[in-house]
């Protein structure tokens, strides 16, 4: 991994072990978990509920919360934070109590510094905001995939020359380690900043800003500056293009031999003559080694728009060939430290490892070959690792192309990172005798300062100007007043440029008000940081402030979920600052640089979202179908709760039939149910509904020959519920024991089944049977012996046989009523009487209430015919304990 993240230092106290959370992006507050483990008796799981803007964390706004409480005292805790929007934070927290010392942004978008140039275009100057705007902080490491090698064997009409290890003759190094450089624009906002503008070949404005990143780091490291000019005919610069199309990746190689190889392409010549020997794309990029007119970078098959480290690392990697360095592995010397087993190598990269010695290899041409006194490093991130080009059978068989000839040369490990001796060879070749940007530090950096420091910085440039301070990293010991350690910055005329600061955030860019500056650094007797590194130059008077501008909105990304399979997919646009950038201590964009949209499933298509992984859900069940001619009855579901996406189909069934009576079915008087997969066990999350009938004046008796349900005293996990003819539970069971047989009061009893999501057992077996004789029953008002709620309104119905009439005896009585002059209104609450089963006025008997028994018109109640409904309502007032009668036929 080419780029690592630089927060690490030897104060860290905990391990990191997991990150979760979910950020509410469009209010920039985000909700992080992590168990931190402070030694290997002590750990917490902490959520962090941050409130932030797109360049610094609202302490006062953001909260930690541990658990558990115990211990108490537990101080300057490191933290790194990672919200699922893209943005990481990095900070100090102390534990019960709990609270947030210092948060900041690692990759906030910070205020570009300020430019004083004077001879550069408006389009030059915004952009060296924008380039000053990149951060060159290392990033995690991350495997990356260099294809120069063998784009290099297509290209040996560039050979015939001077190569030493870094395989350029010392002309092709860049003149004063400046690299000028420009790039393709596929059209969007960064086209003005362009040399030229193809849909096909060029750079989107996320990929530019990778370029950026890479670039910086590189500067970080060493006195090599890249420059984005306006170039000239014949001129020496970097030209950066693509080979596919962004982002779809469609290989662009014919397009670019038929349309661009030999043109005049924006006045500046054959800017794509290296294209003419190309033969396919492949997943990576590549560059041309040295300085040329112009000299080439290429992204082939690839996307490098995310700006992580995998983008970053690869970027750095093919930049350190564009500056003249080759794979170490050809070195001259490298059979002195590592083996290579051709015999394992592909066939068309054997050359790959071959060393350079030019009275084997006439591209090579180093007579007078100069390691500068390098020492071979296997983990150089120019150097091949053992599985490169490796052989299918080799690779099936475990072996390697390369193997260690001494102890410490790993040839395994990811190499993405710029070692010592990657950056001491080009400092050799660039920087020996160029003078070094001007540097201040803390004492020991980059190790952690000193207990006890009061040390001063003076700085000074020539009369006339003013000094621009800009400090790249900052962590000092954190506190409200920062009393323990801080930095502060004061002008040759008293004025406070930077008050007392510590913390993690990294102070803006200073400009002085007179051409000298002291910058003070005090640490205590405790608590130790990594501290600051700052870099100064001479400027003129700062210019007018630029305030910043949105780009448009980009189109709308891919939809997302990190495939966790649950959580809404979202697809998110972007914006930049950068329309004009801010500059010169202008404001940044007011607003958020990012929006996010929940994707909808059936819009959503799989192929193209591949990050989008939904699994699918059932619907809950349709009603059962009514009982049809072969007494069954169907109930059905669909996998759209969610619709599943980049998953499989919800499994089981989307049909269920069962058993039924009634209906279209001839009544048979006699049935079986059972649940599940009986005598095996029932399944989790089984819902089934058993509907009973006969003919009308029959009853129906249900009889359990096994019973083995999870047991629980409520019933509430898993149970059968059997209900009688009117809706009414006659019973709710569960456990082992088999229950007693159960008897409807009339023709219908509908039978339920329901198990939750964990304990199976084997279910039921039941049979069913009509029951002849004389029916009777008893009716009550809702909750009876207890009140009757408010606002209820339920119906009943009873049946005979044809022929029958039903004779109903009230044994309680108590419905609220209004009574005046002697009479009784049921204007509130009241039980009406029907004869059939139609609610019309006209087959109305009876409307009662009334507080007693006496209050009735009479008692019993017989029915005109074999049918009788009970229709009880309340209102919202007054509430008693309703009515108790029995019916018979």
């Amino acid at each position: 991994r080419m780029i690592g993240n630089s927060l690490g230092n030897s104060h860290r106290k905990l391990l990191l072990i997991i990150i979760l959370g979910q950020s509410h992006v469009e209010a920039l507050y985000s909700s992080i978990s992590k168990r931190i483990v402070v030694d290997v008796t002590t750990d917490f799981f902490c959520t962090f509920d941050l409130s932030y803007s797109e360049t610094e964390v609202d302490l006062w706004e953001s909260f930690v919360f541990c658990d558990p409480y115990e211990p108490t005292g537990i101080t300057n805790v490191d933290v790194t934070l990672s919200a699922p929007n893209g943005f990481e934070f990095s900070g100090v927290i102390n534990i019960n109590p709990t609270e947030i010392a210092s948060m900041k942004i690692d990759n906030a978008i910070q205020s570009p510094a300020d430019s004083t140039d004077s001879d550069a275009s408006p389009e030059e100057m915004e952009f060296k905001e924008i380039f000053n705007n990149i951060t060159d902080e290392e990033l995690p490491d991350y495997k990356h995939s260099c294809g120069i090698d063998p784009v290099y064997e297509e290209f040996k009409e560039g050979a015939r020359r001077n190569r030493s290890y870094t395989s350029s003759d010392p002309v092709q190094f860049w003149t004063d380690a400046v690299v000028p450089w420009s790039f393709v624009s596929n059209g969007d906002s960064f086209k003005k900043y362009a040399v030229y503008e193809n849909a096909n070949i060029g750079l989107p404005e996320a990929e530019v800003r990778s370029v950026m990143a890479a670039m910086k780091a590189i500067e970080a490291v060493s006195c090599v500056r890249f420059n984005l000019v306006k170039p000239q005919k014949d001129s020496k610069w970097l030209l950066i293009s693509r080979e596919s199309r962004y982002p779809d990746r469609t290989c662009m190689i014919n397009y670019i031999k038929q349309n661009l190889v030999g043109r005049n392409v924006a006045n500046l010549g054959d800017l794509f003559a290296k294209g003419k020997w190309r033969g396919n794309c492949f997943q990576g990029a590549y560059a041309y080694y040295g300085m040329d007119s112009p000299q080439n970078f290429v992204i082939s098959q690839a996307n490098v728009d995310q700006g992580d480290a995998g983008d970053i690392s690869l970027i750095v990697h093919e930049l350190l060939h564009n500056l003249a360095l080759g794979h170490t592995q050809k070195r001259q010397d490298a059979l002195e430290h590592i083996y290579v087993n051709y015999g394992n190598i592909q066939e068309s990269s054997a050359r790959q490892y071959k060393q350079c010695f030019e009275r084997e290899d006439p591209t090579c041409d180093h007579l007078n070959y100069n390691d500068y006194n390098t020492p071979y490093d296997c983990m150089s991130i120019m150097h091949y690792r053992d599985t490169y080009f490796i052989t299918n059978a080799a690779r099936r068989a475990g072996q390697k192309t390369m193997r260690p000839r001494r102890s410490g040369c790993d040839l395994s490990s990811p190499n993405t990172r710029m070692t010592a001796a990657d950056k001491d060879i080009l400092n050799k070749v660039y920087c020996s005798n160029k003078p070094q940007k001007k540097e201040l530090a803390s004492p020991n950096y980059p190790s952690n300062y000193p207990d006890n420091q009061d040390t001063t910085y003076p700085v000074s440039v020539e009369a006339g100007k003013k000094i621009k301070l800009s400090f790249n990293e900052f962590k000092i010991e954190a506190e409200s007043s920062c009393k323990y350690d801080w930095v502060e910055v004061v002008d040759n005329d008293g004025t406070i440029l930077l008050e007392k600061s510590c913390g993690m955030t990294k102070p803006k860019e200073i400009i002085s008000r007179t051409n000298k500056l002291v910058v003070k650094f005090h640490s205590d007797q405790n608590t130790n940081y990594k501290g600051f590194h700052a870099k100064y130059e001479a400027v003129s008077s700062a210019p007018t402030p630029v305030d910043g501008g949105w780009s448009q909105w980009s189109s709308w990304g891919k939809c997302g979920n990190n495939k966790d399979g649950k959580s809404t997919c979202k697809k998110k646009k972007v914006r930049y600052c950068t329309d004009p950038a801010p500059r010169n201590g202008g404001k940044p964009c007011p607003g958020k640089r990012e929006m996010f949209e929940d994707c909808v499933p059936e819009w959503t298509d799989p192929a193209k979202n591949p990050n989008c992984v939904l699994q699918g859900g059932w619907t809950a069940w349709s009603e059962p179908s009514a009982c049809n001619s072969g007494c069954k009855s169907t109930k059905t579901r669909t996998c759209k709760n969610p619709e599943p996406i980049n998953a499989k189909e919800c499994e089981g069934e989307a049909s269920e039939t069962s058993d039924c009576t009634g209906g279209d079915c001839a009544s048979t008087g006699t049935g079986v149910i059972q649940s599940t997969n009986y005598p095996s066990n029932y399944p989790n999350k089984d819902d089934l509904r058993f509907p009973l009938e006969v003919a009308a004046g029959s009853t129906i008796q249900l009889t359990f020959q096994d019973f083995a349900v999870e047991a629980d005293p409520s019933c509430q996990y898993d149970y059968v519920q059997v209900l009688d003819t009117d809706g009414s539970s006659k019973a709710k069971l569960c456990g082992e024991s088999v229950p007693s047989p159960i008897r409807s009061s009339g023709n219908k009893m509908t039978v339920l089944f329901h198990s939750d999501h964990s304990v199976v057992k084997k279910g039921f077996k039941a049979t069913w049977s009509a029951r002849s004789g004389t029916p009777s029953g008893e009716v009550t008002s809702p909750n009876y012996p207890g009140k009757y709620p408010h606002n209820k309104r339920e119906v009943k119905t009873i049946s005979v046989p044809e022929g029958k009439k039903i004779e109903l005896t009230f044994t309680y009585f108590a419905i609220e009523f209004y009574q005046e002059g002697g009479q009784i209104y049921c204007s509130y609450d009241k039980l009406e009487l029907f004869d059939g089963k139609d609610e019309a006025e006209d087959n109305k008997s009876h409307t009662l209430c009334g507080f007693e028994l006496s209050s009735l018109p009479q008692n019993p109640i017989t029915s005109k015919g074999n049918t009788l409904t009970l229709v009880f309502t309340s209102d919202g007032g007054v509430a008693y304990h309703g009515y108790r009668a029995t019916w018979k036929a």
